[in-house]
């Protein structure tokens, strides 16, 4: 448009139509940039909240694109990568959740392994951060961002490796705290070692009629007092006697699915909802102890 411009009109207006275009270009971007949020790395869901490793990183190659697309670049986009901080915050839960699940002595070398790891850590970026000075020995804003994408590249490919070593580890030994799990189905029924899953613990989980849907797991087992097995009232403010449950099928991926159906008056009769669910050890804290206990977990629902 612009050669088009000068190729039709003298000198002096090519140049203020120039202006003016450069001038609302600017205003546009302006405008675009000023509605652009700023995320920080607490804005974004967490590994576990997604459904594989990929889509948890793509969540974030698609903020750090958007971002740099509205940052004018330069300086302003070096706020833009955060694939680094992403997989330090999960470095840090995973490190946490194992070291609640070992031994004495295991944490002990947990603590040793992770300390040296944090050495190796940062002498390797303390080793790329000097070669990255003569990778980008200009000290223009252009290569400012390209110098902090590198860097949070490198940094970030160290700390996911350690960080999904410490997740399968955690992962290993809550399987096998699951696969501990002694239950079967038996004419339609759980049936755990303490007896069969009463139909009010599985009351407690359904959608009510009138849409209510806020309960997300029972405590089967006693995590102080009672638990919903033994429990007076197994469930509460409902009518135990008009509610009957039936597992469809074997499980998959220890997933069931259940009808939980419930008698009621009127035309309808019978009101049924099948569920999700799945049999956990749920951690449950009494100061600074913790036990595992037997629960049962609403997924969602089934078709």
């Amino acid at each position: 448009m612009t050669i088009s411009i000068l190729s039709s009109h003298t000198t002096g207006r090519a140049i203020t139509v120039c202006f003016v275009m450069s001038v609302s270009l600017n205003l546009s971007f302006a405008q675009q940039t000023s509605d652009f949020r700023y995320k920080t790395i607490g804005d974004f869901l967490t590994l576990e909240a997604h459904e594989s490793t990929e889509n948890f990183e793509f969540s974030i190659r698609q903020y750090e694109q958007n971002c740099l697309d509205n940052s004018d670049g330069g300086s302003n986009s070096v706020r833009c990568f955060l694939s680094h901080p992403a997989w330090d915050r999960e470095l840090n839960i995973y490190y946490q959740r194992l070291m609640q699940k070992l031994n004495e002595g295991d944490k002990l070398l947990l603590r040793n392994s992770q300390r040296d790891w944090i050495k190796m850590r940062d002498s390797s970026i303390a080793l790329h951060s000097s070669l990255l000075k003569n990778k980008y020995p200009d000290s223009g804003s252009m290569y400012v961002a390209m110098r902090a994408n590198d860097s949070d590249q490198r940094s970030s490919s160290m700390t996911r490796e350690r960080a999904l070593t410490l997740k399968s580890w955690y992962e290993s030994i809550v399987g096998q705290n699951e696969r501990n799990i002694e239950l079967k189905v038996q004419d339609g029924k759980f049936v755990t070692k303490n007896g069969i899953v009463p139909v009010g613990c599985l009351a407690q989980l359904k959608t009510e009629l009138n849409g209510d849907n806020s309960i997300a797991a029972i405590y089967l087992q006693r995590p102080s007092l009672r638990g919903c097995m033994d429990a007076n009232y197994t469930y509460p403010g409902g009518d135990v006697d008009s509610i009957s449950y039936n597992v469809i099928g074997p499980s998959v991926s220890d997933t069931f699915s259940v009808d939980v159906c419930e008698t009621v008056d009127g035309s309808l009769g019978k009101y049924c909802d099948r569920i999700l669910v799945k049999f956990t050890q749920r951690e449950y804290r009494v100061g600074e102890s913790v036990k595992l206990v037997l629960s049962l977990e609403k997924l969602g629902q089934s078709k």
